[in-house]
């Protein structure tokens, strides 16, 4: 059963983003990505996760705007898939990517801390 699940997961993936792909000029700002989705055991729901390029307005006016194109989008997927049942579709800001971009941040801090360190200590030496 999982890996029907999976399966379902990543079309339900391809489908919402190539949907994405055709509401760009729906009023979406920056660039959005649809980054995973999860289904409940029982398929009746689905957790879609997505990022935004772009400050917290542009993340909230995004959730305005998925929010309002739930109801098309299931209508589009029951069109285009051959499922019994098309499951209910919640959007949900995935922090990943920011978190990922933060710890990189610190990442790089530490790395140009380090090179200074070296320089600082080679330079004493040949003095």
């Amino acid at each position: 059963m999982t890996d029907r699940i999976a399966k379902l997961e990543d079309l339900l993936l391809r489908e919402i983003a190539a949907y994405m792909a055709k509401a760009r000029s729906g009023g979406i700002p920056g660039i959005v990505t649809i980054t995973h989705v999860r289904l409940d055991k029982n398929l009746q729901s689905a957790r879609v996760f997505y990022s935004v390029m772009g400050g917290s307005v542009d993340r909230d006016l995004t959730d305005r705007i998925l929010m309002s194109l739930r109801r098309d989008m299931i209508m589009g997927l029951r069109k285009r898939l051959h499922l019994k049942r098309i499951p209910s579709l919640n959007f949900q800001f995935d922090t990943g990517p920011a978190q990922a971009a933060a710890v990189e941040t610190v990442f790089e801090r530490i790395r140009r801390e380090g090179q200074s360190a070296d320089h600082d200590c080679s330079a004493g030496e040949s003095e």
